[in-house]
């Protein structure tokens, strides 16, 4: 075994049996996966081929030369870096305190507007068109959305609840903004039709609760912690 070699096996013995490696990947994995006949045999395939490259190493008829070794070095290199990214994010879990802060911020950044809104939506421009006229002269969006309308809401009249504006459309936004409630809109052209929307009523959006964005929240924290770890150690590495 040459010294590259050594370097790379140090004194590392070859693993255990392939069965007990796969007992413990199966044991890893049970709650997550559905354990079948071809998971096992691809977790089997996996282990075998390892121990047989590691064993090729061992007796030396792997010839491991310059450009294998830094091809080796340069992965070996990767995992390392992976592994401390877990780390450090094992080593950093967000606690409570900082997620019911973040969420207040998030709550407070909160400026958006939620629609209750009805829609129907026809083939044409002309059909829009005389769907309006019929409601203003009955008043009645439901009842026109609900004989006019070609999709589904036309089940509920049109009524489809309460929508947050940071779903819309800028091109929407723009035309509920100048509406005033239990306004009918002019027909506006998608690629399903035209709309007519009717403006029920209007709120400051309500945020999420706590639980529904908790782990957005979590993410977003421990990434600005390791992207502000990251730059203290750049600035030490330029001392």
């Amino acid at each position: 075994m040459n010294r590259m070699q050594m370097e790379l096996m140090g004194a590392r013995n070859i693993p255990g049996s392939v069965q007990n490696a796969i007992a413990n990947k199966i044991n890893e994995l049970g709650k997550e996966v559905v354990v079948d006949q071809d998971l096992r045999r691809e977790v089997t395939q996996f282990f075998e081929q390892r121990d047989d490259i590691l064993w090729s190493i061992q007796q030396g008829s792997l010839s491991i030369d310059e450009k294998l070794y830094k091809l080796i070095e340069s992965r070996t290199t990767d995992t390392l870096v992976h592994a401390y990214i877990d780390q450090f994010f094992e080593s950093n879990k967000v606690d409570d305190a900082s997620l019911k802060n973040a969420y207040q911020q998030y709550v407070k950044g909160m400026r958006g507007i939620d629609y209750e809104l009805s829609i129907m939506t026809t083939n044409s421009m002309e059909d829009a068109q005389a769907a309006t006229k019929e409601f203003l002269k009955n008043r009645c969006f439901g009842e026109v959305a609900a004989k006019h309308s070609i999709t589904d809401t036309a089940r509920t009249g049109g009524y489809i609840g309460w929508v947050s504006d940071s779903w819309l459309a800028p091109s929407i936004k723009e035309v509920l903004r100048k509406m005033r409630t239990k306004q009918s809109s002019d027909p506006v052209q998608a690629p399903e039709g035209f709309h007519v929307f009717y403006f029920e009523n209007a709120r400051p959006s309500t945020p999420p609760i706590f639980e529904d964005v908790k782990l957005h929240l979590e993410i977003e924290i421990s990434s600005k912690r390791f992207t502000d770890h990251i730059q203290m150690i750049h600035q030490q590495r330029k001392k």
